[in-house]
């Protein structure tokens, strides 16, 4: 199974992800940061739910409760698009659920400021998309994906590629 997990609203706060559980510190404040968590067993349906945590701050103390929005979890189908917005740790990366093609992994990319994706290939290895990059930097991404992504696939954005390592 694959998951991920995106802030939709309220307060920004860190996840900390890790499979089907994801975790952050409360803000010093009440809220109710909403999230959406996507999963899926690798075919193209992902089922979504969003979960609202609610944050009730009295005498310094943080009480933590959360509740599904939903009653059901909906089932979509995601094609050349994220689903949901990715939310960038502070260390510049986001998990994400994709779907499309190369070029719309790129465009999707782009339109949430990311300069880079990484995807992990049916070898193992990790490839990566420099968003908007010179051809030879694009060019054995959409190689290596003739046909895009067409089953639901985990990638990581970046916010930014400092440096690339070439191993010979």
């Amino acid at each position: 199974m694959i998951y991920a997990w995106t802030q939709v609203s309220g307060t920004t706060v860190a996840l900390t992800l890790n499979g089907a559980n994801a975790t952050f510190v409360a803000p010093a404040r009440t809220g109710q940061p909403e999230f959406r968590v996507a999963v899926s067993n690798g075919s193209p349906e992902l089922i979504t739910d969003n979960i609202i945590v609610r944050i009730s701050t009295s005498a310094g103390i943080a009480t933590v409760t959360s509740s599904p929005t939903t009653t059901q979890p909906t089932s979509t189908t995601v094609a050349g698009r994220f689903v949901g917005t990715p939310v960038f740790a502070s260390t510049g990366q986001a998990l994400a659920i994709f779907s499309g093609s190369t070029a719309q992994l790129e465009q999707a990319a782009a339109s949430t400021q990311a300069t880079g994706v990484w995807v992990q290939d049916a070898t193992g290895a990790y490839r990566l998309l420099v968003v908007n990059g010179s051809a030879f930097l694009r060019d054995a991404f959409f190689a290596r994906f003739p046909g895009g992504l067409t089953a639901v696939t985990a990638v990581t954005a970046v916010t930014a590629v400092t440096a690339v390592t070439l191993v010979r």
